[in-house]
């Protein structure tokens, strides 16, 4: 079961670019690291996110990601599907648990 609060995962918390489903993945991957650990995705981790949820032989995000295109009859909405990969995947870094001593 997901819950997430809708105001949440709202598009004023993250730019959505019309024409650029890559770039609003971007946009909200980082959103959802900066909630979680301050900090956005680091160009490896997003390539990583990217490879899996964007379909190269068609040139556009998997249906179940599309932030631009969510199916209304889905079980879960598009940023349902990524918040779940993107916090499962913060659960398990290390900067989760250690925190940097501040002077």
């Amino acid at each position: 079961m997901v819950c997430l609060r809708r105001n949440f995962v709202e598009d004023d918390k993250f730019e959505v670019v019309e024409d650029d489903p890559i770039q609003s993945l971007r946009n909200f991957l980082d959103y959802l690291f900066e909630v979680a650990i301050v900090r956005k995705t680091t160009d490896n981790e997003f390539a990583l996110f990217k490879e899996f949820m964007y379909d190269s032989s068609n040139e556009k995000l998997k249906n179940q990601f599309n932030l631009l295109n969510s199916d209304p009859n889905a079980k879960y909405t598009a940023k349902q599907n990524i918040s779940i990969i993107a916090f499962h995947y913060i659960a398990k870094l290390e900067e989760l648990y250690m925190f940097k001593e501040v002077e």
